[in-house]
């Protein structure tokens, strides 16, 4: 591992301790996502770095649902449940932070759950847009991309074991693009597409 000698090293030792704790699970599907329990229906955020999983997270859980993490999503790969994996968020704020866009700060939330729901949704959050829409699909190649678990769900299985459990669960559980106008937006449609 290279580390830039300007940055903090903690990040990254912390970074990966959490995934060697993480590649000693082997029941799970670990995705870079947020996730939320939607009134007893669990969803994965997913996207690319700075799409707004962590502010629709919280913009979700503003509304009154249960935030699960904002950071790391876990799915029992057997029963399709989503585990919570409870911390603090870490929200960009460059306007608070100064100039490093990368820069975040620590959103302590109040409702930590201890329980698995079972997933109901995930949600691709491709861009931001003037208007939120927010469409079922079936999964796409771009997709794809998003809904790779990460690294450390290859510990305990081989990649063909991996791509069937990842199979499985597209195959199961519906999938949505969601272009984004605000979190408050997203929350809304979310929502509707998941509560109806």
């Amino acid at each position: 591992m290279l580390a830039d000698r300007h940055s903090s090293w903690q990040w990254q030792v912390a970074n990966l301790v959490v995934n060697l704790v993480l590649a000693l699970q082997p029941e799970f599907l670990f995705f870079h996502a947020g996730a939320v329990n939607l009134g007893g229906r669990g969803v994965l955020l997913l996207g690319a770095s700075g799409r707004g999983k962590t502010s629709v997270a919280l913009a979700l859980a503003g509304r009154g649902h249960v935030y699960y993490g904002d950071e790391i999503g876990a799915v029992r790969a057997a029963t399709r449940e989503l585990v919570p994996i409870p911390r603090s968020a870490m929200v960009r704020a460059p306007e608070v932070l100064g100039a490093d866009p990368a820069a975040r700060i620590r959103v302590t939330v109040d409702r930590h759950p201890r329980y698995p729901v079972a997933l109901a949704g995930l949600i691709c959050l491709r861009a931001f847009a003037d208007r939120t829409v927010l469409t079922r699909s079936r999964p796409t190649s771009d997709m794809l991309g998003l809904i790779t678990p990460m690294s450390c769900s290859l510990a305990s299985r081989g990649p063909a074991q991996l791509a069937l459990d990842l199979l499985r669960l597209i195959e199961d559980i519906p999938c949505y693009v969601l272009d984004s106008a605000s979190p408050a937006s997203a929350a809304e449609a979310i929502e509707a597409a998941l509560m109806s």
